[in-house]
């Protein structure tokens, strides 16, 4: 089934550049654990960049961004913060969607 996210529904404040990547997410066997197939759609054809778990819900947590470091997909990114005084460094598996991609210094509430 395909993932549906917040930058599914919602438009971002700003429009995303045609030098991103573009592609989508499927989640087998539904968009709330299990598997998250990523896809980036390069010059006609689709190609699986990556397959991992998935768990939608979980803790929520507060962790202040300090880089962001797309890979070389572009389809997904990692994140690197401080959650408390400890570092947190987690894998954005759906860059593609997140219009609101985090900044700098942006809190994740």
């Amino acid at each position: 089934m395909p993932l549906k996210s917040f930058g599914d529904t919602y438009s971002g404040p700003h429009r995303i550049p045609g030098s991103w990547a573009s592609g989508a997410y499927l989640a087998w066997p539904n968009g709330n654990r299990g598997l998250l197939a990523t896809l980036q759609a390069a010059e006609g054809r689709t190609e699986l960049v990556n397959l991992s778990p998935l768990a939608e819900y979980g803790v929520h947590v507060g962790i202040e961004i300090e880089r962001v470091h797309a890979w070389s997909s572009g389809a997904e990114a990692q994140m690197e913060g401080t959650w408390g005084e400890a570092l947190a460094r987690i894998a954005h598996q759906v860059w593609l969607a997140s219009l609101l991609r985090p900044k700098r210094g942006r809190t994740i509430p």
